[in-house]
Order: C-alpha cells, then structure tokens, then sequence
C-alpha cells in the first residue's frame, strides 16, 4: 500500500498557503480603500433616476428622457421627462446631490444653500418648442452615507424639506433651500448624510411642438462651509 502522508502533507501547505493570501488580499483591499471611501462616496453620488428610468437605466433613449442630462455639468444637454407620466407618483426624478461634509480630518460641515434650475432646450430659439416645469413640488432628503458595495444595502432617505413652487416661465431660476448646517463629525462616517434632490412636476408650459416633454437643462446644487456665508461648491463642478 502506498505511503500518502507526503501528499497529504502536501495539501495542508496548500491550503494553509490560500488561507493566507485570501487574508493577506482581504487586509490589503480594506487598507487601499479605508480612507478614501467618504471621497470614493462623494465621486460616485451623482446617480439620477426618472419616473420611467428604473428598468432602462442604461438608456437614453427611453419614453421619459435622460434625466440623468440634468447633473451632467453641461448646459448644451437637455433632459426631456414626459407628462403626464403613468408612474403612481407622476412625473418625478431623484438625484443624489452630494455628501454633507467634505472629506478631510475632521469632515467639514456643508450648509445646502440653494438650487438653480435652467429650463427648457439648450437652443434660446427652441424655447417655447418644448414644454416646461411650472407648479413644481421640490423635496430634499436625507440618508446615512455609506458605501452600498460593502455593506449591501442602501439606508432608508427622509425628507427633511420640502415645498410646491410655482416657477416662471423663464430659462433659469433660484431656490433658496432653509435647511441648517450639517452636524458636526469628528470622522467619516459619524453624521455624514447624502442629500438627495426629489423634483415633481405638476404642471407644465405647455411645448408647442413637443407638448409632453418637460426640458430642463441643468440643475446646480449649490452649498456652503461653516466657516462663511459664501458659496464655496457647486454640484456640476
């Protein structure tokens, strides 16, 4: 009968040898990534999802428009959202806006300050061509900051804010949001929260082409430090 001590030996250094490089890999991914996940969280945010957008949200092309156009940072770009929208909620969109603090030693608090909406199509000329938001319900809300990734979920957002507008029908305008200062953290993640803009249209101008396209070109969310009252970052940088 064959000696297969040896070999048996053999296949517990195997083993030992993986054990030791999954935990060796597991310790160096935690390392790399530790302190860069509140920037790595800040970067990521900008995720929009419009009525319609959830099963297609890898297309533009879809019924109700890109709305994703509305954070891209260009004004040459348009959303177009489609109303009336059959979603039991209307025509809506969601769009992370960003993360209460900056990233640094200690975080530092941001205070949300305003939003400013530029409506319609990129072209002046193509203004009245499609329609436009006019009785508008604006809701900004709230959720623990993390990183979805590693802890599989996504925390529960609440609406910390919110008010029916009534825009005018002009190419941009300003909201001034009454929301107080971020509460202080000593590190991420302690009391970092990701601000979430939820944006319902109730009524429109109507387009005279394009009478169910609702055109918003861009949305800035625009915030600032504790340390003044000037307006420091914009969301579209």
């Amino acid at each position: 009968m064959a000696d297969q001590s040896g070999s048996g030996h053999k296949g517990i250094w195997v083993g030992l040898m993986v054990a030791v490089f999954v935990s060796g890999l597991a310790w160096l991914q935690g390392t790399k990534f530790a302190p860069t996940l509140s920037s790595d969280t800040l970067r990521r945010g900008r995720i929009v999802l419009s009525s319609g957008d959830e099963e297609h949200f890898v297309l533009a092309n879809n019924r109700e428009g890109s709305a994703r156009l509305v954070l891209d940072g260009d004004p040459k770009t348009f959303s177009t959202l489609y109303f009336p929208s059959d979603h039991p909620e209307g025509t809506h969109f969601l769009a992370d806006l960003a993360l209460s603090h900056f990233p640094g030693n200690p975080p530092v608090s941001r205070k949300p300050t305003s939003l400013h909406f530029l409506n319609g199509p990129a072209a002046p000329a193509d203004f009245e061509d499609y329609a436009r938001p006019r009785e508008v319900r604006i809701a900004m809300l709230a959720r623990r900051a993390n990183d979805p990734d590693v802890e599989n979920l996504i925390p529960d957002a609440h609406v910390i804010w919110q008010s029916t507008l009534t825009f005018p029908d002009s190419r941009d305008y300003t909201i001034q949001l009454p929301i107080p200062m971020a509460e202080s953290s000593t590190g991420y993640p302690e009391n970092v929260k990701l601000w979430i803009l939820k944006v319902t249209v109730l009524s429109i101008y109507p387009g005279k082409k394009y009478f169910h396209n609702v055109a918003i070109r861009e949305i800035d969310y625009i915030d600032s430090d504790a340390s003044s009252n000037v307006t420091t970052w914009s969301a579209k940088q």
